[in-house]
């Protein structure tokens, strides 16, 4: 057979396809060996996932503009979309629950979300629950090796800190509203959360301003290596410089725990518009913010809690639960919220009622 002669002109038009090809790195919304590693330990593909409400008292605007929002506990309906985006339903856990009632509640979930929120930096309601979602998800991890996921976005993600390092070195600091990109530390290659990601997103979050922070307290650099305990528990996978120069954690994970901290928020990409935040919504930003909402999800369907009765499943579940517009409440962050009465009584039917503006809120309701 004699030799093929490849036209120099088709020679050059291959070349300039396969450069084209391999000019841009892979982009996607799942860790590469989601498929291949992940899945195939999934228990539960109906996981159901507690979100821990915050008290409105340092909300002064949605305080003034909401009306009988006092005594009442919120959280951002774009954390509860970020984890139904991947297949999830989410469960409220009021601020003040009893905790009692909180050790009833997590043997149902498979796993929680502490949001981002206005919380006092001391051992407050916040912090408690915060403790004793971890404690739990310890205990289970160590007596059954079953996983129990935390994800604690922004105040979430310090107050896991405070409890890791017996110290809260907290500092107060300038990094709200505004997007930057992470400085990845070398461990991020050996991490679960970002060890897998794929290798476009990596270099876009890196490249260009895409991770929100909103935050006037962080965890510095400096206070975290000063630290033993947080050194030999936790694995730093990012950092970031705050308007004053500090520098401070912004993405990290627990080496012995199913635990992520992300001092940045992801959920608010694709689901938060208001014109008065820095808030990146490319492609890539939101392309981020689902690889986050699938890995976590991910993470949780490998916990087999669930509720014992489709019942008591729908009396959590927030699917049921109204939302509160306030995207025109001037300086709120968010364009949904959902209210609680705090003192809460699991199993209790809120009203359902669509909700479309501040001033419409009828008699009787979240009494």
């Amino acid at each position: 057979m004699g030799n093929i002669t490849i036209p120099k002109s088709l020679f050059i038009l291959l070349v300039f396809i396969i450069q084209c090809c391999t000019k841009h790195a892979p982009m996607g919304t799942y860790p590469t060996n989601y498929f291949k590693k992940t899945v195939p330990r999934f228990k539960n593909n109906r996981p159901m996932i507690g979100v821990l409400t915050v008290g409105l008292d340092m909300q002064e605007q949605l305080i003034n503009h909401v009306p009988d929002v006092k005594g009442k506990a919120y959280v951002g309906s774009s954390y509860i979309k970020f984890l139904e985006s991947a297949g999830a339903r989410a469960v409220p856990i009021i601020e003040d629950i009893d905790e009692k009632e909180l050790a009833a509640l997590l043997p149902k979930l498979s796993g929680v979300l502490l949001p981002g929120n206005d919380d006092d930096t001391g051992d407050g309601g916040y912090y408690k629950r915060v403790k004793q979602i971890l404690q739990y998800s310890k205990m289970l991890k160590k007596k059954n090796q079953i996983k129990f996921p935390v994800l604690g976005i922004c105040r979430g993600a310090q107050r896991m800190l405070v409890y890791m390092s017996g110290s809260d070195s907290q500092l107060a600091a300038d990094a709200v509203n505004m997007s930057l990109p992470l400085k990845w530390h070398s461990s991020r290659h050996r991490s679960r959360l970002f060890g897998h990601a794929p290798s476009g997103l990596v270099e876009a979050i890196e490249k260009k301003p895409i991770a929100f922070f909103h935050s006037n307290f962080v965890i510095p650099t400096e206070s975290f290596y000063n630290n033993t305990k947080l050194k030999r528990k936790v694995r730093v996978l990012s950092t970031n410089v705050d308007r004053n120069g500090t520098k401070f954690i912004s993405s990290y994970e627990v080496r012995r725990y199913p635990w992520y901290g992300l001092q940045w928020q992801p959920e608010k990409a694709p689901f938060e518009f208001s014109t008065k935040l820095a808030v990146d919504h490319s492609p890539a930003s939101i392309m981020m913010s689902q690889y986050i909402a699938n890995f976590f999800v991910g993470q949780t369907k490998e916990n087999p809690h669930h509720f014992a009765s489709l019942q008591d499943e729908e009396k959590h579940n927030m699917n049921k639960d109204r939302t509160y517009y306030v995207g025109n409440v001037t300086d709120s962050e968010y364009d949904q919220i959902y209210l609680y009465p705090m003192k809460r009584v699991y199993g209790f039917t809120y009203q359902t009622s669509n909700y479309t503006a501040p001033n419409e809120l009828h008699e009787g309701d979240l009494k």
